[in-house]
């Protein structure tokens, strides 16, 4: 029996219009809407039905006994809505004291509601929610729009608690057409990419459950362009009742920067949903090159409609949009890409057509969906492993996301040079645009040692039962040695030779975080080790994952949109020491290890080893971005410090956490505390109590040192080879203040120095001197934290102190007075009892005593580049070019023959000047010369006449 012919319907209006003609119309749009509306319902159970039904009365009335009451003042009534017998005894079996009245005296505050999106189209399943547009008066106030959603966010929470998954959005149709943004339909709002687009798709999904219909409906297709002409001619000579209709506007335009911008917005959703998404994309590059020519998909509906084809799997949503997408695929013979498209919407659909139904009817999804696997010739294979995605491995994930890349990398392309070609900007704002942009570099770009993500949203797990990590020196013919192989599924190690890996990466941490984070591995994957001339055991590597698991626990959190507002910041760093090494395997001799009471992990035992090796670090940032760094080469734990440092300086205002293990065989535990107490101890003299300070930390590491210092905003580090380098380095003067900070284990044997350091002051001149075996230790602190210390041969305490102090006070003030220090510098004097650092007393000297002098001063000149001294006593010159070495010992003999019968006083350096030198190029730095050059001088030449005094005072006795 051959069906009826098509009526079609194109009215121009041009000769009137007639409302017979409206109403045939109008009454088409019903019918496909009450079809749609069952096949919603056939997709749903009898209790969600119930709900659905339910929802319109629920908007219809506030009553306390029925659910979503929030107010009696809340707004209700839905236009030309009117509860029959089946709603009220649904309604009934909710709250069987309720009784409804309508009260016609109230004007309906709800135009409509509407359901959008894929409920009851090709796309819809079990686990689909439903999204409704609740669309108001735009007479209703602010303060009724606020109860209105608080009504609504209460009758979606009932809804979820019977069952039915509800999402609300309250909007106006008058304001959306006037520009007004529509509600956020996810949690990762489109912003401000989309209008007509959404506009578009509303049209085609959505299903009128209650109230006015679009006035959008009546417009024929021909009449699209002059939209708002025919929509004022209806409704002024009312052939359209107003109370009837609501309109949204026309989508006969659609600007190209919308397009820019809703392509740019899909592509930021294809990192969750990427089939789905590469639909939408496609789409956006379809309405690029086909609009104006080619009407948009509603557009494309409405004329069906109009031409009587009102077949409602025809008029399907996701099947008119993989139609339209065919047949621009095909024109352009890209048949790749038409595969993809076509996997895309098989997925998107999902209705596994190679599992038989059994137990009911099968669906008018699942029908229609076999009829076009048909016409595209798929075998059982393509369908069977379509099907079994939720058991997709990692060669098949990353055999998909090479597949995806390529046609996303393919849609940014074209967005961004369609939009450049056609000098038009993305409807999109700059701010939304920075967003989308931060989350596609996030992770797409490709950086060295980032952790790729293979699973973005492709299978819902990867998780392989078995696992093997090898390392390439265990296999032959293999030319780069220090490579890790992975492979999956071997039933023998040496299957290996035979198959290739899954991944092969140069250095084991970045292969390590890439099974971690791609939920590769679980506690029940089994795990083996070849670890080739590597000291790697297969208990490291469990223990280096289940570290990876407590400082990265999953599920990782979802990375907020928020956070792609600025720079991406570190959250977390894990430092793994010594992964595969054992640290004293080159030190060993003959299987016995040289060891002393030294423990100290940086320069352990007599030998003074250094026993971190390797550092692996993992670090993971605010924008979700996975980083693995092996440090192995040079200094590995100065270059880790040094990154630490300036991370911590380029962030100080944002906190993150610091891990530190160590597996290893050796010493394991206090490598990795020595390791954690340095990074925090070195963190704490530069940024302490939140503030930056301009300090001078000290490392001992083996028989060397480190001094880490900040300079122009950059942590660096300077090795020095042994101590008495050091301490020219700490007296070196400095421009500004610039306090020396220890390391715990560094100059350890300086007790009195390590307990002197943390006293400076800055702007003062600090003297600490003790007497040890008949000499004294003395260590000086200047104005700016330099230090210098000595030990000074015996003498009288008192003339020790006051010498010393007469000398610092007339260089303090010749400097002051010459414009050589900021500020006015105090002096301090301050003598340390006890036997060690933690049981030194500190007295500051508080009488200091005036002793009569026999006075030498010190004139400097330079010859030959060498700093000399001139030296001046009771009128006579001692010059260092007449005497040489003999110097002081011609004044001490001068000094003896001058005696008399006065008894000897002390002989002393009183001043020491040094050349002036305007150009600066015999100067020590640029600083010049500080307080401390004179305090070591003043030394030198002190213990030189006490040496040279020395035979003639035990003559004397």
């Amino acid at each position: 029996m051959s069906s009826p012919p098509k009526l079609k319907i194109a009215p121009d209006f041009s000769d009137g219009v007639d409302r017979k003609l409206l109403t045939r119309v109008r009454d088409r749009f019903l019918r496909v809407n009450l079809d749609r509306l069952h096949k919603t319902y056939e997709g749903l159970n009898a209790r969600e039905q119930d709900i659905l039904k339910l929802i319109p009365f629920l908007y219809q009335v506030n009553h306390p006994l029925i659910p979503g009451y929030v107010s009696r003042s809340a707004p209700r009534g839905v236009s030309v809505y009117e509860p029959d017998k089946e709603v009220l005894s649904i309604a009934a079996g909710f709250s069987k004291t309720f009784r409804f009245k309508h009260d016609r005296r109230h004007s309906p505050e709800i135009q409509a509601i509407f359901m959008m999106g894929s409920t009851g189209t090709l796309a819809h399943s079990e686990s689909s929610d439903v999204d409704l547009w609740l669309c108001i008066d735009p007479l209703v106030s602010d303060e009724g729009q606020a109860l209105l959603k608080s009504k609504a966010e209460s009758i979606d929470d009932w809804a979820n608690d019977q069952g039915l998954e509800l999402h609300t959005f309250v909007m106006c149709a008058e304001r959306f057409k006037n520009g007004n943004p529509a509600p956020s339909m996810d949690s990762e709002s489109s912003g401000s990419a989309q209008h007509f687009l959404l506009l578009d798709e509303f049209y085609r999904t959505a299903i009128l459950l209650a109230g006015r219909y679009p006035l959008w409906w009546l417009i024929p297709p021909a009449l699209e362009n002059n939209y708002e002409e025919t929509a004022q001619l209806l409704l002024s000579k009312r052939f359209v009742k107003e109370k009837d209709v609501l309109d949204f506007g026309s989508t006969a335009f659609i600007p190209k920067s919308e397009l820019i911008g809703a392509g740019l917005w899909q592509l930021y959703k294809s990192l969750d949903s990427p089939y789905k998404s590469i639909l939408k994309l496609l789409l956006a590059e379809v309405y690029a090159h086909e609009l104006p020519e080619y009407p948009c998909l509603s557009v494309e509906f409405k004329h069906a409609v109009y031409d009587d084809n009102l077949e409602v799997d025809q008029l399907d949503p996701y099947f008119l949009l993989y139609m339209r997408l065919e047949n621009y695929l095909m024109r352009t013979h890209e048949t790749k890409r038409l595969e993809l498209v076509r996997k895309s919407f098989y997925l998107k659909v999902n209705k596994k057509l190679s599992q038989k139904v059994r137990g009911r009817t099968v669906s008018w999804q699942r029908q229609l969906l076999r009829k076009q696997v048909e016409s595209w010739r798929w075998n059982e294979n393509q369908i069977k492993h379509l099907d079994d995605r939720r058991v997709w491995k990692v060669n098949d994930v990353l055999d998909e996301r090479q597949e995806l890349l390529t046609e996303l990398t393919n849609a940014y392309r074209f967005l961004t040079s369609y939009a450049r070609a056609n000098n038009i900007s993305s409807s999109i704002t700059n701010e939304d645009m920075n967003l989308l942009g931060r989350k596609l570099y996030a992770i797409f770009q490709r950086k060295a040692g980032k952790v790729e993500r293979v699973n973005p949203g492709i299978a819902p797990n990867l998780w392989e039962e078995s696992v093997a990590i090898h390392h390439a020196s265990s296999q032959e013919f293999v030319s780069d040695q220090n490579s890790w192989f992975l492979y999956t599924n071997l039933s023998v190690a040496s299957d290996a030779s035979f198959k290739p890996p899954l991944r092969k990466m140069g250095n084991l941490i970045e292969l390590l975080a890439w099974l971690y984070f791609n939920d590769i591995l679980s506690k029940t994957t089994r795990l083996s080790v070849i670890p080739g001339n590597t000291d790697l055991s297969v208990q490291e590597v469990s223990s280096a994952i289940a570290a990876l698991e407590e400082t990265y626990p999953k599920p990782f959190p979802r990375v907020p949109q928020s956070a792609f507002t600025k720079a991406p910041l570190v959250q977390k760093i894990f430092l793994i020491v010594n992964l595969g090494v054992n640290p004293l395997a080159s030190y060993s001799e003959g299987g016995v290890q040289r060891l002393s009471d030294r423990n100290d992990s940086l320069s352990y035992s007599s030998q003074r080893y250094n026993l971190v090796k390797t550092i692996d670090q993992v670090v993971m940032n605010t924008w979700g971005e996975v980083s693995a760094v092996r440090y192995e080469v040079g200094e590995t734990l100065l270059q880790n410090l040094q990154a630490y440092l300036q991370l911590c300086l380029d962030q100080r205002s944002d906190s993150f956490e610091l891990q530190v293990r160590c597996f290893g065989k050796v010493r394991s535990e206090p490598i990795s505390k020595r390791v954690r107490q340095l990074f925090s101890e070195a963190k704490a003299a530069f940024f302490s109590s939140g503030r930056l300070a301009r300090n001078r930390y000290v490392l001992e590491i083996e028989s060397a040192y480190y001094l880490i210092v900040r300079k122009d905003d950059q942590f660096r580090f300077q090795k020095i080879e042994d101590k008495p380098s050091l301490m020219i380095a700490l007296s070196s003067p400095e421009g500004e203040p610039c306090p020396i900070v220890l390391d715990s284990y560094a100059l350890v044997e300086e007790e009195m120095l390590k307990a002197v350091l943390p006293l400076n002051r800055v702007n003062c001149i600090q003297v600490f001197y003790r007497l040890i075996a008949k000499e004294f230790e003395v260590c000086v602190l200047d104005e700016n934290g330099g230090v210098f210390q000595h030990f000074s041969l015996f003498e009288d305490e008192a003339v020790f102190q006051s010498t010393l102090f007469s000398f610092l006070n007339t260089v303090v003030e010749r400097r002051q007075l010459s414009g050589g220090t900021q500020g006015l510098l105090s002096l301090e004097l301050c003598s340390v009892r006890g036997a060690s650092a933690a049981g030194f007393r500190v007295s500051k000297v508080k009488r200091i005593p005036l002793f009569a002098l026999e006075q030498i001063v010190a004139l400097g000149r330079y010859s030959g580049g060498e700093l000399q001294f001139d030296l001046s006593f009771q009128n006579q010159d001692f010059s260092y070019r007449e005497y040489g070495e003999q110097q002081v010992d011609a004044l001490i003999d001068y000094h003896s023959s001058q005696k008399g019968k006065a008894r000897a006083l002390p002989i002393k350096v009183v001043d020491l000047n040094f050349p002036a030198d305007p150009m600066g190029i015999q100067r020590q730095n640029e600083q010049g010369f500080g307080t401390l050059d004179y305090v070591r001088n003043y030394f030198l030449l002190d213990d030189a006449i006490k040496r040279a005094l020395a035979p003639k005072l035990a003559s004397d006795r």
